[in-house]
C-alpha cells in the first residue's frame, strides 16, 4: 500500500510505503533504534513505514492480552523525522482496534522521552502510571 505522504517542506524522498509481512527484519531495525532494549519480545508483529530510500519507521505489536470484549496489546515505535503522518497513524490504530478487536493499547515510554509522551498525549494516551526501575 502506497500511502499519499506529504512532506511539508522537509527533506524526504518519495511517497510513504507501508510494509507488512517482514516482522524480523522490522523489529531489527526497530530493535537498532531503541538504545535501552537488548532484544525483542517473542510473539510480536511489525509493520514498517518506508520510502524508496529504505525503512524510516516501525511499529511493534506484543503482549497481546485477549480479553471477553476485547484485549491489550502493547506497541513499540520508532522512526526519522517526518514518518508520523496521518495516514499511518490511521494505520498505527487499525491493526490492533481492529485486526486483533482490541479495545485498549498500552505504550511504554522512558520518563526522560519527551517527545514521544507529548505525541501520544495529542493522540488521546493517558498517563496512568510510572514503573519503577
Amino acid at each position: 500500500m502506497v500511502l499519499n505522504g506529504r512532506d511539508n517542506g522537509t527533506q524526504h524522498t518519495g511517497p510513504l510505503r507501508i510494509i507488512e509481512g517482514c516482522s524480523d527484519e522490522v523489529g531489527a531495525w526497530l530493535l537498532s533504534r531503541l538504545p535501552d532494549v537488548r532484544e525483542l519480545p517473542g510473539g510480536f508483529e511489525a509493520i514498517g513505514i518506508a520510502r524508496s530510500t529504505g525503512l524510516v519507521g516501525a511499529l511493534l505489536y506484543t503482549s497481546w492480552i485477549p480479553c471477553e470484549g476485547g484485549g491489550d496489546v502493547r506497541m513499540w515505535a520508532a522512526g526519522d523525522p517526518g514518518w508520523l503522518s496521518r495516514r499511518v497513524i490511521a494505520h498505527m490504530f487499525g491493526y490492533p482496534f481492529i485486526q486483533l478487536g482490541c479495545h485498549r493499547m498500552t505504550v511504554l515510554i522512558r520518563r526522560d522521552n519527551a517527545i514521544s509522551r507529548k505525541i501520544t498525549e495529542k493522540l488521546g494516551f493517558k498517563l496512568e502510571g510510572v514503573i519503577r526501575e
